[in-house]
């Protein structure tokens, strides 16, 4: 069953503007905004507009025999929690060219080291990778210290004339990329299925310790999803449901599973469904069965079409996700009402075809990338943008220009160790020494510098009490920061960058802190993970 659409929320009454569109220039943020009472179009810049930095630059080199750079990231960064070490991979470059693992250290002025490859046999028409290659979805470190993911091509069945079905792989930091299983695709059929075929995306941990993913291709043609189960001696592998494609189903998941608060799994298929432009889709086990449940059809125009990227949970029962075709959008699905609702519609001038996963940031908005942007300047390289998760006004917060990257892809990543957005482009222009077309891509930080709060004790008392809070960016840079807890402001002894010491006002309830700081050219503010309990 299809969930119904409905129109985004209306924005705020009696503002001091019109509705207005947001977009990077040289010079700082600009507004541009459609007043209607007057037609015509009025532009403003903002200062404050975060800055964007360079950390790696991929070279690759044109020698496939050599230990090459890498080059096209289009998987988007891992964070290991403990140390904030930052792990990517990049579908080509390395011995084979065939793609790299590489590791990011943001404590150390970003330290970027290639930490593996893949090995790949030179054979032709193309080279033959047993343990896989051509890596395209994101790492994940687990508990036992190894980073695990997928390979889009390569495996056992890579021959010279055939590149392969994937595989899934683990590694520890410092050996090389081991396969745990090598996909088959229609080599082998089991009950009438092929195996999976051409792993997109990256894997998930669920809450029972199992890993998940998806698959392009393979099964009845349509993809897959399946199970890595941990049996204690080692993972035992289980295609778990296999997509039909046509009306009544998905098919082409590209993107990561997320796991719901319900403990059900959620997705998106590229095509298929009531009108072939895509679907959102549930999966829950019984135990013994998967159920699949066609959630909603896409069906063009201001709904959008073409989900290539997986789905975000954030404030309750809400799924956030893009489109990419026809420009794309930006939409919310209640899991309540099974409605979805469109928050943002690309015009092209404000970015174009979302490639990446949103991210939920500290202070609560939504931030993505677009892969291209079409103006009159001729800047047509991407964007990052931000928008709150109620829909209204998108902010455009960066535009590409070529030399500081092109084509963002990968899911943006928000470091807990420095409150900034670390993601990655495609593509570059002007480095001579990669062989890729359009160039090798980079990585880049921007410098919005969020407040996080990251623990504060006690996590209870009566009125009176005297709690540190502890975070980054806590500090305004006006000298402004302000407490509430559940809303109820709070008296600040004391302020620096990384702790901030509160006492809990009379009038206080249970309920979450925040901590605003008073910023140009707006204020920004971070909630607590956990609620302080009134005594």
């Amino acid at each position: 069953m299809s969930g119904n659409l409905t129109q985004p929320d209306p924005p705020p009454r009696n503002l001091p503007f019109p509705p207005l569109l947001f977009l990077a220039g040289t010079t700082g943020l600009f507004i541009l905004g459609f007043d209607l009472a007057h037609q015509q179009l009025s532009s403003q810049a903002l200062p404050g507009t975060p800055p964007l930095r360079i950390v790696h630059s991929f070279n690759s080199c044109s020698q496939p025999t050599q230990w090459c750079d890498g080059a096209l990231p289009i998987a988007g960064l891992f964070q290991q929690p403990l140390t904030g070490l930052l792990y990517g991979t990049t579908v080509r470059g390395g011995r084979g060219d065939r793609g790299i693992i590489f590791r990011v250290n943001v404590n150390r002025s970003a330290s970027y080291q290639m930490l593996a490859d893949f090995p790949c046999t030179p054979t032709q028409p193309q080279p033959t990778c047993r343990q896989g290659a051509e890596p395209q979805g994101r790492l994940l470190m687990l508990s036992d210290g190894y980073l695990y993911g997928t390979t889009f091509s390569g495996g056992v069945n890579s021959q010279p004339t055939r590149p392969g079905s994937g595989t899934i792989f683990r590694m520890l930091p410092g050996g090389q990329p081991i396969a745990l299983y090598h996909f088959k695709g229609c080599n082998q059929v089991t009950a009438g299925n092929c195996d999976g075929e051409n792993p997109a995306a990256g894997l998930l941990l669920g809450s029972d310790g199992n890993l998940y993913g998806t698959t392009l291709n393979g099964g009845k043609g349509a993809g897959t999803v399946f199970q890595l189960r941990n049996g204690g001696r080692g993972w035992i592998y289980r295609q778990i449901y296999a997509f039909q494609g046509g009306p009544t189903d998905g098919s082409k998941p590209y993107g990561e599973l997320i796991e719901g608060t319900d403990g059900a799994f959620y997705g998106t298929t590229y095509r298929g469904g009531t009108n072939g432009l895509g679907t959102l889709f549930r999966l829950r086990s019984t135990g013994t069965v998967w159920n699949r449940q066609l959630l909603y059809s896409f069906s063009g125009g201001n709904t959008g079409s073409g989900p290539q990227v997986g789905l975000l949970q954030a404030n309750g029962p809400w799924l956030y996700g893009t489109t990419m075709d026809d420009r794309g959008t930006i939409f919310r699905f209640s899991l309540t009402t099974n409605t979805l609702t469109t928050l943002y519609q690309f015009r092209g001038t404000d970015g174009a075809q979302p490639r990446s996963p949103l991210l939920l940031g500290s202070d609560n908005f939504l931030y993505g990338t677009t892969y291209v942007r079409s103006n009159p300047i001729g800047e047509n390289n991407g964007t990052i943008f931000k928008i709150h998760p109620d829909g209204g006004r998108l902010i455009s917060l960066f535009s590409f220009k070529g030399s500081n990257g092109i084509n963002p892809r990968g899911q943006l990543l928000q470091s807990r160790l420095d409150g900034n957005i670390y993601g990655t482009t495609e593509n570059r222009s002007g480095s001579p020494s990669c062989q890729t077309a359009g160039g090798c891509g980079q990585i880049f930080r921007l410098e919005v510098n969020l407040p996080i709060i990251t623990n504060f004790m006690p996590r209870s008392g009566p009125p009176g009490t005297n709690v540190m809070i502890s975070g980054v960016n806590l500090a305004s840079r006006l000298g402004q920061t302000q407490v509430a807890f559940a809303g109820v402001p709070a008296e600040v002894l004391f302020v620096s960058n990384n702790q901030l010491r509160v006492r809990v006002p009379e009038q206080a309830d249970d309920g979450p802190i925040s901590v605003t700081t008073v910023n140009i050219p707006n204020d920004t503010t971070t909630t607590a993970p956990l609620p302080f309990r009134v005594f």
